[in-house]
């Protein structure tokens, strides 16, 4: 329709009145011709219908007697209607009986199964009936009529309405181009003074009032929105100026950007400065490449999808880097808001120097990565609470010690995170509000790796009027087993001198015991030539002799005495090695095959009257097999040795449920500075106070009579005094015992 757009009002409405002159011819024929075709075809039906129920009469004796001659001679009687073209009797099976045709070139189907009534196609009427005998179905009656009389009436209606379109197009031509003027004529005036206006913008002008219909309206409304227009110009002009003030006065910024391409339309005083252009500099054609820096994401395509988020949004708020006219940068605050403006789509920019915002953010946030690299710096877990238990603050270490990451604590209530390490909320408030410093030492944990102890401080936060408090745990496992390992040092240096006097004091009569019972035993051995002399000087046997002492089991007391005496010498033995301290030479040996002979010693110990076996105990070895170290073999072997012996005998008084068994793991592992053996065994275990006095002299689990209570000491005192190591140990209740060692290399 754009063709029509551009066509004057005069042609349009002589247009109009020719179209709709043939419209209505046209509507008018088209109904004609429909009807006619409609009455003729009712006709055409009608005539058939009858003629076929005559041909159907006379041909009931045919087809009831099967004369199929009689019922063609019937149809030849066709011939003196041409309209006829083809005519055909069918059996009562709908079978072919007798047919005319009047063009026998041109083929007719007979009846399909679905066929009724009447039928138009192909310009042709096929119309059949039946042929009934008292009420029952002789045959079928098929004929075939030639429309083409009634087409050719038709075409011929069909020109006619043609005609009488064309003559009633040129006569409502003729009309229409004189009678069109009435009505163009003041709305082409109306138009040409309203283009005047336009062009001028001259609204004083009014145009005169020549008619009392609608054209006289239009007119009056026109002059009435002629001076709307001149009050509303007015009105406008001093609201701009009145905006322009604004624009201006504003501390920020300001650009309107057009909301579908992101140009800069306008900009008030504000942005020369800013930006370092005076009046004269700034550029008429400014857009956001010439002010941003341009480095992504500060760009012109990324400010223009800014633009567009502010338009679906209604606004929108962020940083941006800007350019200054010499190149320097400097930061930005953009406020983005989506306006209507006189009916245009805009986006306007409000846009402030944040620059000395940003350098003290900037500082700011130095400082409070330098204060948390200096509280993750601290060996210390420091965690920050406000008075309702939330963490406000959680260092590297707090991670470390609960594994648990800043992110995902800071901000959450401390619950029960630090129970185990018996801080409560509620001690945390007692200190807040009592405004002391609550501390708990030597809380013990029990780890994977072991015992740890830790000391648990809580400061309460009383400084620029902010409650809350800080806890700071320190790990001092370190410092606690020190202090156990100098507790014991100190109660062996105690008992050294008590064990040097008490050995030189029972030496020397177990010495004469000892001598005393072998000089026994050899007065009334066999072996002495003599004891048989002074035997036959009694008047008796040395037999006889010694049947008697072995009657009464003096023999046995005898050797009793000597094995006891033997014990006790070695424990004699021991403690003045413990007093004097090993003088042996050191040389280098490897600690794997030092500890396997070790093990192969302790195999041949066992003990029925003590339930324990050695050689039942499963041994698992995790062994670096490179260690080497610089000791005194017998007496590295001598600590390995007790310790399985200790191991062994822990592991008789439990009972295993399969497929637990008996099993001791040992392990050598090479550190930097030294080689570490720990001997784990999967026993009882001992509580916590028996761990602290595991090494103390003359200390012992086991019946009296069963256990001096010098083999871990001295093996502590040849670790740690002999060879300048270490020696601790680590057990839980129900989950084994752990001794551990170290040598240096």
């Amino acid at each position: 329709m754009l063709w029509f757009n551009r066509l004057s009002i005069t042609k349009k409405l002589t247009l109009l009145f020719v179209i709709q002159s043939c419209l209505v011819i046209l509507v008018v024929g088209g109904c004609i011709i429909i009807y006619s075709g409609t009455v003729d075809r009712k006709e055409l039906i009608r005539n058939g219908d009858v003629l076929a129920q005559v041909i159907g009469g006379n041909s009931q004796a045919a087809l009831a007697f099967n004369l199929p001659d009689d019922g063609k001679t019937v149809l030849q009687g066709l011939e003196r209607n041409p309209s006829v073209l083809f005519a055909a009797l069918l059996d009562a099976d709908k079978r072919l009986f007798a047919s005319y045709s009047r063009n026998t070139k041109q083929p007719f189907h007979l009846l399909t199964s679905g066929e009724r009534g009447h039928t138009f196609e192909r310009g042709n009427l096929r119309s059949w009936r039946e042929i009934r005998l008292d009420g029952e179905i002789l045959g079928y009656i098929l004929m075939v009529y030639d429309l083409s009389d009634l087409n050719k009436r038709r075409q011929t209606f069909i020109l006619i309405v043609i005609c009488v379109i064309l003559g009633s197009i040129l006569l409502s031509f003729l009309l229409s181009r004189g009678m069109q003027r009435l009505v163009s004529n003041p709305v082409l005036e109306l138009s040409n003074t309203m283009h005047e206006v336009a062009a001028s913008g001259d609204y004083s002008v009014t145009i005169k009032k020549a008619y009392q219909d609608e054209i006289g309206t239009l007119v009056d409304s026109f002059n009435n929105l002629l001076s709307q227009i001149k009050e509303r110009d007015r009105a406008l002009s001093q609201n701009e100026e009145q905006y322009r003030s604004i624009f201006n006065a504003t501390g920020d910024a300001m650009f309107i950007h057009d909301a579908d391409s992101g140009k800069i339309l306008a900009t008030n005083d504000r942005v020369g400065p800013m930006f370092g252009y005076n009046d004269t500099e700034l550029p008429e054609d400014l857009n956001i490449s010439q002010i941003s820096s341009g480095k992504p994401p500060y760009t012109q395509d990324n400010a223009n999808q800014l633009i567009q988020e502010a338009v679906s949004k209604g606004s929108q708020m962020f940083t941006w880097q800007c350019a200054n006219a010499d190149g320097s940068l400097f930061w930005v605050e953009v406020a983005l808001t989506h306006a209507s403006i006189a009916g245009e789509s805009r986006v306007i920019a409000a846009v402030r120097d944040i620059s000395e915002r940003k350098e003290s953010e900037a500082e700011m946030e130095r400082m409070r990565s330098l204060m948390k690299n200096i509280i993750d710096s601290m060996p210390s877990a420091l965690v920050g609470l406000d008075p309702d238990g939330t963490v406000t603050q959680w260092n590297a270490q707090a991670e470390g010690l609960t594994g648990l990451k800043a992110t995902e604590i800071v901000g959450q209530p401390i619950q029960s995170t630090l129970d185990q390490y018996g801080i409560e909320l509620d001690n945390i408030k007692l200190a807040i509000s009592s405004r002391q410093i609550h501390k708990i030492e030597k809380i013990a944990a029990h780890e994977d790796d072991g015992t740890h102890f830790r000391d648990i401080t809580i400061f309460p936060l009383v400084a620029n009027s902010i409650e809350g408090a800080v806890i700071r745990i320190d790990d001092i496992t370190n410092r606690v087993r020190m202090e156990n390992m100098m507790v014991q040092t100190e109660k062996m240096m105690s008992v050294g001198g008590l064990a040097a006097g008490m050995a030189h004091e029972i030496n020397n009569p177990l010495s004469g015991i000892l001598q005393g019972t072998q000089n026994i035993l050899r007065r009334v051995s066999n072996e002495l030539e003599q004891n048989h002399e002074v035997a036959k000087q009694c008047d008796t046997s040395l037999d006889t002799v010694r049947l008697y002492l072995e009657e009464r089991r003096i023999t046995k007391m005898l050797h009793g005495i000597r094995e006891n005496g033997v014990r006790a010498a070695k424990i004699v033995e021991n403690m003045l090695q413990f007093s004097r301290g090993g003088g042996s030479a050191k040389v280098n040996c490897n600690l794997a095959d030092l500890i396997d002979r070790a093990v192969a010693l302790a195999a041949n110990d066992y003990d029925l009257k003590k339930k324990f076996d050695f050689r039942h105990i499963a041994i698992h070895r995790d062994y670096d097999s490179s260690a080497t170290v610089l000791c005194v073999l017998t007496e590295i072997e001598q600590v390995v040795l007790n310790i399985l012996k200790n191991a062994a005998q822990a592991m008789a008084t439990k009972r295993y449920t399969p497929p637990d068994a008996p099993t001791i793991h040992l392990s050598i592992r090479q550190e930097p500075e030294q080689v570490v053996v720990s001997i784990r065994d999967n026993g009882p275990g001992v509580d916590v106070e028996t761990q602290k006095r595991m090494f103390e002299p003359f200390f012992t689990t086991k019946p009296v009579g069963e256990g001096t209570g010098l083999g871990l000491s001295v093996s502590y005192f040849i670790i740690v005094d002999n060879h300048g190591g270490r020696m601790w140990i680590e057990s839980f209740s129900d989950s084994g015992t752990t001794f551990y060692f170290s040598l240096p290399k």
